[in-house]
């Protein structure tokens, strides 16, 4: 068995954990990241809306009452402040890295202002590129990458985790570190219908709770509102196509959502998805219009849509579109404080697999993105803490 020695180990390779190995190798620290797929696989990628984040100094105070409101009252009020205060910045260092935002923001559902940042409608696949760039260019000694290992166990001793053992295509490596940081997602793909990668199967969960690790809230599971299921399949048609001005219509052709919330197609995710299932089973059939929005306009904003959509035999901008909620996102996870630790000393969690009280009940759409910035820097600065002096953040 081959054993690599580490300060930090980041378990994980979408936003998140990538973002947290390039910050903890920005403060000089020895860093392994492990990831089941190549770096550009997990569910970064398929994030299609957009990335949220205050605006500018005086849009925190309404992006945090977005974020709980969409929670329902169960979100952690500090953790929504830390988030909204560092959001912003680690956004622009998106742009640093090489991410070209669209100059055109956008609204999505649950949020009382165009906030959305994007680039078109594969805002994850072009994050997941450039973070992948960055992590390939910083790439020696002091920051090893090993793409297709899978985490069997974390390694603990005297009460603290200390590594973990992989399988990774070379054969079994054993890494010793002086912390681990979770980076793995969610477990959206233990449900039936979901837009979850296949790699989403909960393995974080799992390896934090057999090291000792409390999970919560695991109850809590979002459903997108608008998915085209095909054999059991889930193509996931972004909340930005409702932002633009796209309408619900059930199979009457009636545009039901001023029935359900005043804010219509742009409720909050769990107010729409539960519309959309009650005008399914009362009358058969709900669909999403953006016809009157001009076939141009909707290839050209939404290409990665369109794409997906044609082989169905769809035509996003010029057919009705058939829709139906999916398991999109999972609130549930290892349980965290605000810094990304967990209460096993050494054990450090960010992004979908976490629990830091963030989403509360539900997330705010396009909170996803900007959380795995956040606490992914947030949790590389707490282990790092603890291993070596780390300098004020300014």
């Amino acid at each position: 068995m081959r054993i690599v020695e580490t300060e930090l180990l980041v378990i994980g390779g979408g936003v998140a954990g990538a973002y947290a190995a390039l910050t903890a190798r920005s403060y000089g620290a020895d860093v392994t990241l492990a990831c089941k797929t190549p770096l550009t696989g997990g569910s970064t990628r398929w994030a299609q809306g957009g990335i949220a984040a205050p605006l500018a100094q005086g849009d925190e105070e309404a992006h945090a009452l977005d974020t709980l409101k969409a929670g329902r009252g169960l979100c952690e009020p500090e953790t929504v402040q830390a988030f909204v205060r560092d959001a912003r910045s680690h956004v622009e260092t998106l742009r640093d890295l090489g991410v070209t935002f669209s100059p055109h923001v956008t609204l999505e559902g649950g949020h009382s202002r165009a906030r959305i940042r994007h680039t078109g409608d594969s805002t994850g696949h072009s994050i997941s590129l450039a973070l992948a760039g960055a992590l390939g260019a910083a790439r020696g000694p002091a920051l090893n990458v090993l793409e297709g290992a899978f985490v069997r166990n974390l390694r603990v001793s005297g009460g603290a985790v200390v590594g973990a053992d992989l399988l990774t295509p070379d054969g079994p490596v054993q890494v010793r570190a002086g912390a681990v940081l979770l980076a793995t997602g969610g477990f959206g793909r233990l449900y039936p219908v979901t837009t979850a990668p296949p790699e989403g199967t909960g393995d974080g969960l799992g390896l934090a709770w057999q090291a000792g690790a409390a999970l919560r809230d695991l109850e809590f599971v979002q459903f997108h509102p608008t998915a085209v299921v095909r054999s059991g399949a889930a193509f996931l048609v972004t909340e930005a196509a409702r932002g633009e001005g796209g309408r619900l219509l059930n199979a009457r052709g009636e545009r039901f959502m001023e029935r359900y919330d005043p804010a219509l197609e742009l409720a909050p995710r769990d107010v729409v998805a539960r519309a959309i299932a009650a005008e399914i089973a009362a009358t058969g059939r709900v669909d999403l219009d953006l016809r009157h929005l001009g076939a141009a306009f909707v290839r050209s904003r939404f290409p990665t849509v369109t794409a997906s959509l044609a082989p169905l035999g769809l035509d996003l901008g010029a057919d009705l579109i058939p829709v139906q909620p999916a398991v999109h996102y999972t609130m549930g996870g290892v349980q965290t404080d605000v810094q990304g630790r967990t209460g096993v000393p050494g054990l450090y969690a960010a992004g979908e697999v976490a629990s830091s009280g963030l989403h509360g009940a539900n997330r705010l759409a396009s909170n996803s993105l900007s959380e795995g910035l956040v606490f992914g820097a947030r949790a590389a600065r707490a282990a790092l803490a603890v291993l070596k002096p780390v300098p004020a953040r300014t």
